[in-house]
């Protein structure tokens, strides 16, 4: 069975960083998606939960994209 779905801790580094922003939030989203499409190669940010990023095995390079569940 192939893994399509993992939990990843966030940096620390990354709370601080987005410290006083207007945009915290989306910020912080921002710098994780960044993260995983850095760190993680075929893999995409699904959504965060506390200290972790859930996300997801890319399908195939035309749909990439899957906005639903960011």
């Amino acid at each position: 069975m192939k893994l399509t779905r993992r939990e990843v801790a966030i940096p620390h580094h990354y709370e601080w960083m987005t410290e006083g922003s207007k945009n915290r939030g989306k910020l912080f989203k921002r710098y994780i998606a960044a993260y995983v499409k850095h760190n993680y190669p075929g893999w995409y940010l699904s959504k965060i939960t506390g200290r972790k990023a859930i996300i997801k095995l890319k399908e195939e390079a035309g749909n990439e994209s899957n906005e639903d569940d960011r």
